[in-house]
Parts: C-alpha cells; structure tokens; sequence
C-alpha cells in the first residue's frame, strides 16, 4: 500500500468527524488494515446536536459505537454556521494531519465544510492527498474507482 510505503515510521491516527458515508467507511477499513491506528474525533457541534444530523437510530449507533473507539475527542469551537462548524472541524484535523485520505467525485467544493472545499484546503497546504474518485450514488463512468496520489514526494 502506497500510504503505508510513504508513512511506515509514523504512528497511524485516524483523523475523522464519524460523518455518515465516506468517514465511516474510510475509518472501518483503516482500523481493519492497521488495529493500532489512533481514532481522533475533531466534532463540530456538541454530541446532542451532532447526533441530529444521522439519518437513523441505526447511523446514530454506529456513531456512539466508533466514538468509543476515540483515542482523542477535540471539542468543537464556537463558530456562528452549520457549514462554519464543519470547517471548522475539518480545519483542526487538516492542522494536525500529515495526510487527507478522501472519497470524493473529483468535482469543484459544494459547500463550505465539504470533501471539495477540505481537499482545496489541503492543497493550498501541499499537504500529501490520496482520494478515491467515486461519486455519491452517481456513476463517474470511467473515472469511478480511480486512485489519486497527489503531493507524495518519494515515488
């Protein structure tokens, strides 16, 4: 694995908001692939709010179950939006990252706090990115499944 590669002496922690989707299924599989990885949970509301936003008791099980896991918990910062918050959020894991790792349509930033708008953000940073490009229940034709490796520096 090509991340594993460019990272080996590092200590694997996890970065993830538990978001519905794309977070939890990139969690699942690190903590599959590396056991020892640390879970940190950068939240952009208080728990009770938070827990609003999962579409189902199911969802909001899954979330308790993962947040048990965290290694670290960063309370979110008092900010005035929705859209603020998720920056926000996103902006403290991006701080302390020395990778993104991000299933995402390849596509311009939607909304403030998005997939687009973090990956925009870590490129300004030259942070290294490795995104899958897969769309939201939309096929990207021949583009779907593509593996992107962007500011690695050893080959």
């Amino acid at each position: 694995m090509k991340i594993d590669h460019e990272f080996h002496e590092k200590e694997w922690q996890i970065f993830s908001l538990l978001a519905e989707g794309a977070d939890r299924l990139v969690v699942h599989s690190t903590l599959e692939y590396k056991p020892s990885a640390r879970l940190i949970i950068p939240l952009p509301f208080s728990i009770p709010e938070y827990i609003n936003d999962f579409s189902s008791q199911e969802s909001k099980n899954e979330f308790y179950k993962l947040f048990d896991l965290a290694y670290e918990v960063i309370e979110p910062e008092p900010v005035s939006t929705r859209d603020s918050a998720y920056l926000s959020a996103g902006i403290q894991m991006l701080d302390r990252a020395n990778l993104l790792v991000a299933l995402w349509d390849g596509k311009s930033a939607k909304k403030i706090g998005g997939t687009g708008n973090l990956v925009d953000l870590a490129r300004q940073r030259r942070l290294p990115i490795a995104w899958l490009q897969c769309g939201n229940g939309i096929s990207l034709g021949k583009n779907q499944g593509n593996l992107i490796f962007e500011n690695f520096h050893r080959t």
